[in-house]
């Protein structure tokens, strides 16, 4: 867990958002090894300044938005075992990590809002690349996350240095 930063609303939250039961379990692990495939959402404050990011594995991002939308636990498990995650599971896991601007909304005591997506480190610019990979671990909290009738992942929150 962060210190300094608590987030014990990540499974009363998704709940709510994926209308299914949720279990969230502190992780010691990191999402994103360098070349992991994991999608990436930078917040930003009311100034627009990058604040705060989250990180999900592949397969918690893939099983969040089938459950989302209803699809099959197969759809997500097919992107899983390709290693790619189709474009209306993408979408549908962006709607989640909107939602979860709310986690770090309460935590840091002031409004953020979703900026950006990425699918891997890759795609973002090299100066939001520098931001994610200076977060003190101090200023990091990682989940692992099962979702009831899909499977899970992990599940991490990264508050950058002001």
């Amino acid at each position: 867990m962060a210190v300094g930063f608590s987030f014990p609303n990540v499974a009363p939250l998704l709940g709510s958002v994926l209308a299914k039961n949720i279990t969230v379990k502190p992780s010691s692990s990191a999402v994103l090894p360098p070349n992991a495939t994991a999608v990436v959402a930078l917040y930003v404050d009311d100034q627009g300044s990058p604040v705060c990011f989250c990180a999900a594995d592949l397969s918690l991002a893939a099983n969040a938005g089938a459950a989302l939308a209803l699809y099959p636990a197969q759809a997500a498990t097919d992107c899983i075992r390709t290693a790619k995650l189709d474009s209306e599971l993408l979408e549908n896991f962006r709607e989640v990590l909107n939602i979860c601007a709310r986690l770090f909304d309460n935590a840091l005591g002031q409004h953020v809002s979703l900026r950006s997506v990425y699918l891997g480190l890759k795609q973002m610019p090299p100066n939001e690349v520098a931001l994610f990979t200076s977060v003190s671990p101090n200023c990091k909290s990682s989940f692992d996350v099962s979702i009831a009738g899909y499977g899970g992942g992990r599940l991490s929150l990264l508050v950058a240095a002001k």
